[in-house]
């Protein structure tokens, strides 16, 4: 009936296990979710005007979060503090997103072990909780604009990131000699 010589029933062959090859890795779905922001190094040479922005509240209340299942693929006896920190960072940045919020402030955490459809812990994975209050940022403005009455908190916050970074002999003299100004310093 049909003709096959070797060569065309070995090209059919390859052919076949091409496909089912290429259906295989087609078949493989995976989720991914990644978020990142743009970071300009000094090195870079650029001079970057400072923006200011106030904070409006959206709640005079503290929200509680639901909890969320973080880290689903580790036990706890594997989790390590970056993976606690990365677990309470997202978690804070799903509240957010949940009111519509572009932070929460004064947020605190309450970490457990997941707990299952049936209420019971787990050994694989954690769930956090976030109490804070939600916020979005307005009035963005350059620092230093006229219409916007600044100095009354700049010259504050300068001083104690100054103080921050000074080491503790130079943190003790600066706390005596507050006349200092906080512009022209070494």
């Amino acid at each position: 009936m049909f003709n096959i010589n070797y060569e065309t029933m070995k090209k059919l062959f390859l052919i076949g296990i091409a496909v089912a090859i290429s259906s295989l890795s087609y078949a493989q779905k995976v989720e991914f979710e990644e978020a990142q922001t743009r970071i300009i190094e000094p090195i870079q040479e650029v001079l970057v005007r400072p923006m200011s922005a106030e904070m409006k509240m959206l709640s005079n209340e503290m929200k509680v979060y639901m909890p969320s299942w973080q880290i689903k693929e580790k036990k706890i006896t594997e989790l390590n503090q970056t993976d606690l920190d990365n677990a309470r960072a997202n978690a804070a940045f799903h509240a957010a997103i949940a009111d519509g919020a572009d932070a929460i402030i004064a947020a605190t955490f309450y970490v457990r072990n997941h707990i299952d459809e049936k209420g019971r812990p787990t050994d694989h994975g954690i769930d956090v909780i976030v109490r804070g209050y939600p916020v979005k940022y307005v009035n963005w403005h350059l620092l230093g604009d006229p219409k916007y009455n600044d100095e009354k908190w700049e010259g504050a916050l300068i001083e104690s990131y100054k103080a921050r970074a000074l080491n503790k002999d130079d943190a003790a003299a600066a706390a005596k000699d507050r006349t200092r100004s906080s512009i022209s310093s070494k």
